[in-house]
């Protein structure tokens, strides 16, 4: 498994919390570096949260 895939599982999947604000920030940091390369035209207007089944919210414990 790769280790941005088995970061975001232990976030998710095990309730590693503390894997969220870093791994927020350095996403964060990622997009911006993306959407800047982008032409102005193909930039995202907009960034929408989608949110969890009620089911999976209840068996993470947060969204």
């Amino acid at each position: 498994m790769k280790p941005v895939r088995q970061l975001s599982n232990q976030f998710k999947l095990h309730s590693r919390l503390e894997i969220g604000a870093s791994s927020a920030y350095l996403l964060a940091e990622r997009f911006q570096h993306t959407v800047r390369r982008l032409p102005t035209s193909a930039q995202p207007q907009l960034l929408l949260p989608v949110p969890l089944h009620p089911q999976r919210m209840n068996m993470r414990g947060f969204n």
